[in-house]
């Protein structure tokens, strides 16, 4: 679900890339968090908000709404909240096992991409 999410939200940034919203890192995160839904994941998305409000608003060191580190914090922070891990590891047992069937180069290679991607 993590990777899937970022992925798209990628593609929406570079698509809106001249969007002032796009350039300031408070300002993304604020719009993913408009996309993320789920009952169960309002407490998480309060508490990023928090952090990033807490950082902004700081009286001893204020951090600039600019500074690419809140979409680092956000981006690592959505992975470790919404990662399967099982399916990393289900992907690297597969990999372990993959063999080429009937010769099919294409599907094997393929199915290899696929799996890399998922283990990585």
């Amino acid at each position: 679900m993590a990777k899937k999410f970022l992925n798209n939200f990628k593609t929406y940034k570079f698509l809106n890339r001249k969007n002032k919203t796009m350039k300031i890192p408070a300002n993304r995160i604020a719009l993913a968090l408009t996309f993320i839904k789920g009952e169960h994941i309002q407490d998480w998305a309060h508490e990023v908000m928090k952090t990033m409000e807490d950082r902004l608003e700081s009286t001893l060191n204020p951090m600039l709404e600019t500074n690419e580190y809140h979409w680092d914090y956000f981006e690592d922070a959505f992975r470790d909240a919404f990662t399967d891990t099982s399916e990393r590891e289900d992907a690297d047992n597969k990999l372990q096992n993959l063999c080429m069937k009937e010769g099919n180069l294409n599907q094997y290679v393929a199915e290899f991409n696929r799996l890399a991607n998922l283990a990585d």
